[in-house]
């Protein structure tokens, strides 16, 4: 784990557990109803909807991308 210079942790992809994963895609949908709930309330403008949508599903994209890769690249080093 690393601090970088914005003050945000960093956690190597390797070391996440399939809970720790699983717990940000709830997060990250949790934070997609919270969009279209302030859409349907006027509260947001549907470029916003469109804007944050992407960026969510592109972070999954890229987390879940690197995290299989890295789960894969140690079961092919473990030997059973």
């Amino acid at each position: 784990m690393d601090i970088n210079d914005d003050s945000l942790v960093t956690i190597d992809v390797s070391s996440m557990s399939f809970a720790g994963i699983m717990e940000i895609f709830h997060s990250n949908h949790v934070a997609q109803k919270h969009l279209l709930a302030g859409f349907n309330n006027k509260e947001v403008s549907k470029e916003t909807v469109y804007e944050k949508w992407n960026e969510i599903e592109e972070a999954e994209r890229t987390l879940l991308s690197k995290w299989v890769e890295a789960k894969d690249s140690i079961r092919q080093k473990q030997p059973f």
